[in-house]
């Protein structure tokens, strides 16, 4: 039995896989090539009643919005974008659930809670796609 061409194969196979490492690989997602993002992924992004005046940043995607509001009978959230004119209202009667966002943009958003009597509430984004 004669091994020296399986050994020429494994060792071209190592010299190849060492050199497309050395350059960075095929340059797809994760390589920092064609595909990449720029930005971190989204983190979880929360917003309670007391900072509402402050706008918020989201990544373009899809997202679960969820409210705690459990001292209210209702809620009645808007969330508007600065820049891309998105703009999403959610109007509830149950003080804590969640709803799925699609096609968010990236954008800064002002988020406003319309019912006068639910003064304290949570909204956590967190992105679920895109």
């Amino acid at each position: 039995m004669h091994i020296a061409p399986r050994s020429r194969i494994l060792a071209g196979l190592v010299g190849i896989t060492l050199v497309t490492a050395a350059c960075g690989g095929s340059g797809g997602p994760g390589n920092g090539g064609p595909g990449a993002s720029a930005a971190p992924a989204q983190s979880k992004v929360v917003l309670a009643s007391a900072d509402a005046a402050k706008p918020i940043s989201l990544q373009a995607g899809g997202y679960k919005v969820a409210w705690d509001a459990p001292s209210c009978a209702s809620v009645a959230f808007s969330m508007t974008g600065a820049t891309k004119g998105f703009t999403w209202t959610k109007k509830s009667n149950i003080p804590t659930f969640s709803a799925i966002v699609f096609n968010v943009p990236e954008d800064s958003y002002t988020v406003v809670q319309a019912v006068a009597a639910c003064a304290t509430w949570t909204l956590t984004f967190d992105k679920v796609s895109g």
